[in-house]
């Protein structure tokens, strides 16, 4: 694996460490608990030997679905 992909791979797991310390509340949520499943499962094809297309779209994936739960709890505490 070279050095960049161990680096993405690292800020996947590092994303995916930020997405498991929500509030409390939304623990046990539909929406939560497809975006922690997600992003967990966007990590493994990061430790693949993908080409770099394939390395971008698994990055993009987890960025979207971080976003997505990001919007949504921005939107449910009325921000």
């Amino acid at each position: 694996m070279t050095p960049a992909r161990m680096d993405m791979k690292a800020a996947a797991q590092r994303v995916h460490g930020a997405v498991r310390r929500v509030p409390r509340e939304l623990r046990g949520d539909a929406l939560y608990e497809d975006a922690e499943r997600a992003v967990r499962e966007g990590i493994t094809p990061l430790s693949m030997p993908l080409s770099l297309e394939d390395t971008d779209g698994a990055a993009q994936r987890v960025l979207g679905t971080v976003e997505k739960l990001r919007a949504e709890v921005a939107r449910r505490a009325g921000a």
